[in-house]
């Protein structure tokens, strides 16, 4: 595997925000600093941790979020393959993830991962999945897949799918671990 970009899918409500936490913390260039993660501990439903992916800020970041269909198309085809290191995407059941954004809503959340007054519905967001998955398969993209909660959950099971990536850049399993166990808030975290 070459050191490259980690793409993250955006699928919401699934850990994205949480996760580029965790790669940022452990020296991943995410476009965001330690201020950006202290305010995000405040924030309410904790995510908003968007990257920017224009192609003037792209050479920057060594991970993109979020790696949506029409981002990737604009990057264009041969760019986002040459580069991508590893296709993450968190997931989590439509429906669960569906009441998770309504919860935000109801606490008065703006933020692109509350989404505001419920801009986005089940079957917009299962069309959207559909369509990143399509295309993160047609362009040949290694996409792994993360279940949530359960990568928040199983530190081993979050290790193994990322572990190529922390091998490459000599980020240890204690490094990772360390990290996880601080990022992480499991009283935050709710399977619904």
């Amino acid at each position: 595997m070459k050191k490259g970009k980690i793409y993250i899918g955006m699928y919401g409500r699934s850990g994205t925000s949480l996760l580029v936490a965790i790669l940022g913390k452990l020296g991943f260039n995410t476009g965001f600093s330690d201020k950006d993660w202290e305010k995000d501990e405040g924030r309410l439903c904790r995510a908003g941790l968007e990257s920017g992916w224009s192609t003037s800020s792209y050479s920057e970041f060594e991970v993109i979020k979020p790696a949506l269909p029409q981002a990737l198309k604009i990057l264009g085809e041969e760019l986002v393959r040459e580069s991508c290191e590893a296709f993450i995407f968190p997931v989590r059941g439509l429906e669960k993830a569906q009441k998770s954004r309504e919860i935000c809503d109801e606490m008065g959340s703006t933020v692109f991962g509350g989404t505001a007054n419920g801009r986005f519905n089940y079957t917009e967001r299962a069309s959207h999945f559909g369509e990143i998955v399509d295309l993160a398969a047609v362009w040949e993209l290694p996409i792994k897949f993360l279940v949530f909660p359960k990568w928040t959950q199983d530190f081993d099971y979050f290790y193994e799918k990322l572990k190529p990536s922390f091998d490459i850049r000599n980020i240890t399993k204690d490094q990772v671990r360390q990290v996880f166990e601080e990022t992480i808030k499991p009283e935050l975290i709710h399977d619904l």
